[in-house]
């Protein structure tokens, strides 16, 4: 078990065990950062899961239900593998979250920013599925989830 990881929200050892080897899959307990995993039974906006965070705290929130139902266990697991890279992305540094920015001289915008691997990205601009740390996360959560199962 990985002391820098707390899971709440189910008391099923298996999926716990789950969870503790993709943080030991993805190198979590290398950082100083409190990984908290948090299941629930909805999350807002339907999803299935969020990552928020800095290399100090990062919360991962896993739904157990969507609109559907019931969210079968294989992509309950799967969203814990998509998020725990975020995780891992958050608590390295490829991604920072910089937020609300003001922006311009006179008459100034208010700009999202988050940094990837050292350039801003303006949310505005970019839409989720060309958001580059959903790419690298959507592109290697097969690998963890198969990996970890």
């Amino acid at each position: 078990m990985m002391p820098n990881m707390e899971v709440e929200g189910t008391t099923s050892k298996a999926l716990i065990n789950y969870i503790h080897r993709v943080g030991e899959y993805l190198g979590l307990n290398d950082y100083e950062t409190l990984f908290e995993v948090g299941l629930f039974k909805s999350l807002s906006g339907n999803a299935h899961g969020y990552c928020q965070g800095d290399d100090e705290l990062v919360t991962v929130e896993i739904a157990r239900y969507d609109a559907e139902g019931r969210i079968p266990l294989n992509e309950i697991k799967r969203s814990i593998a998509h998020e725990m890279l975020h995780a891992l992305q958050l608590a390295s540094g490829r991604m920072v979250n910089v937020g609300l920015t003001m922006h311009g001289k006179g008459m100034q915008s208010i700009k999202y920013i988050v940094e990837w691997e050292g350039h801003e990205v303006d949310m505005g601009k970019v839409d989720y599925e060309n958001q580059p740390w959903e790419i690298d996360a959507y592109g290697n959560e097969m690998e963890v989830y198969n990996n970890c199962l």
